[in-house]
């Protein structure tokens, strides 16, 4: 009878201590998967939180007009002033420039060696080889030091900062561009003259249309 009663009594501190480690390990399931839903909340919004800032990031900015943008790019671009260009030009270093005006304003007048590649089909020509074979140059490398020139600097700006965007690594705008070189070295200019009419003279509309 003691026996039995012992046995009794035995199971059942077994059976309740039995039960009270599965109550145990459940809570520390129960705790872990706490755990776990609260790191997997953490994670959403930290990858909210940076799906964000990437759409942020990706708004194009917006100007109030043509003065604010070329500003804007020429915060991020590099010029170079008419002197030192100057000194880079008489040197023996390897560059490129490339004026980024019209045809007409080109033809009407340029700066010695330049060669003429209009702004706006830039970005397409820049990386073609049979665009630089027609003018009996290398296709400008990634990292060319590459010498931008327009009228008076803006369009050059602009076109420098898109240049920058495709990966070339040394570009410079011009500062006051054409006009500026014309005005300290008016004699050191080419101009691409017509049959039986002389010079081109640039058409006041072309001006106008040209930008700066």
């Amino acid at each position: 009878m003691i026996s039995y009663a012992f046995n009794f009594c035995f199971c059942n501190v077994f059976s309740i201590t039995f039960d009270a480690l599965i109550f145990i390990q459940n809570l520390k399931i129960l705790k872990d998967m706490r755990k776990a839903i609260y790191l997997l909340f953490i994670c959403i919004i930290v990858l909210t939180a940076c799906q964000n800032q990437k759409n942020t990031s990706t708004v194009t900015a917006s100007y109030e007009n043509s003065d604010a943008l070329v500003a804007a790019a020429k915060e991020v671009i590099t010029e170079i002033s008419i002197d030192d260009f100057k000194t880079i030009y008489d040197g023996e270093d390897y560059f490129i420039i490339v004026d980024v005006r019209t045809v007409e304003e080109y033809d009407a007048g340029y700066i010695p060696g330049a060669v003429c590649v209009p702004r706006g089909v830039l970005e397409f020509k820049i990386g073609k080889e049979e665009v630089w074979d027609e003018l009996g140059l290398y296709i400008p490398e990634k990292t060319d030091h590459i010498i931008l020139n327009c009228r008076s600097g803006g369009r050059s700006a602009l076109a420098a900062k898109s240049l920058m965007e495709l990966g070339y690594e040394n570009v410079k705008s011009l500062e006051g561009g054409y006009n500026a070189w014309l005005e300290k070295y008016p004699d050191l200019i080419e101009k691409i003259i017509v049959e039986d009419t002389g010079y081109v003279e640039v058409p006041t509309n072309a001006q106008a249309a040209g930008g700066c």
